[in-house]
Formats: C-alpha cells, structure tokens, sequence
C-alpha cells in the first residue's frame, strides 16, 4: 500500500488519478449507471483520499511538521477500508433482527435505523 514518493499522486490533477477516475467513469457507463450521480460518486472518493492526503500534507507543513503523503494514505486507506468492512457486516444483519453483540458507530454512519440501539433513534 505503500509506495516510493515518485510512485503516489501528490494531486487530484496527477495523471494516475485522472486515469483511474476516467477509467471507473467509463466503466460505469458500461453497466448503465447514471452518468451524473457517477461522476459526482467517483469525484468524491478521489478527494476523499488523495484530495484529503494533499490538504493533511500541507496542514502538517503549515505547522511545521513534514509529514509524507504515505502516511496520509496509509490513514485513510485503514479508515475507508474499516468503513467498508462496516457496510457489510450491516448489511449482513437481518432486518428486525438484533444480536446480543452492539455495533457501535456514529448515527449518521448507520444506514439501517434498526441496528439502533437505545435512544439514538
């Protein structure tokens, strides 16, 4: 997951960045998918992690720190990769089924309500 420094994008305007999201674009085409809600979904998901890894690099420079991009990318990479695995397990749960075991995250995370527990609905 960790790469040399020449081997990572440094910006949402790096070639391999514009690449892989005119990749996806064009995949997602294929399937049908609405052009405009793809494209919005995939510049999401860039910014999300190679535009969030820039703006972290230049906070930490801008306060004095010079932290690498890795760093940034093995970050959210782990956080992205976590929120996935929660989807899933989420989706995995019957509907009005609850477990003895308590998934905890934020409200808004969540999107079945009734995986809820106590007033937080």
């Amino acid at each position: 997951m960790v790469h040399d420094n020449f081997c990572v994008p440094h910006s949402l305007t790096d070639p391999e960045v514009t690449d892989w999201k005119n990749h996806l674009l064009k995949k997602a085409n294929e399937f049908g998918w609405p052009n405009h809600k793809t494209v919005e979904a995939i510049s999401y998901a860039a910014n999300q992690v190679v535009g969030q890894a820039v703006r972290h690099v230049q906070q930490s420079k801008a306060d004095g720190k010079d932290l690498p991009i890795e760093l940034f990318y093995m970050l959210f990479s782990f956080t992205n990769l976590d929120s996935l695995a929660f989807a899933i397990e989420e989706a995995l749960q019957p509907i009005g089924i609850r477990t003895d075991e308590q998934i905890s995250r934020k409200q808004g995370a969540v999107r079945r309500d009734d995986l809820i527990i106590g007033p937080a609905k």
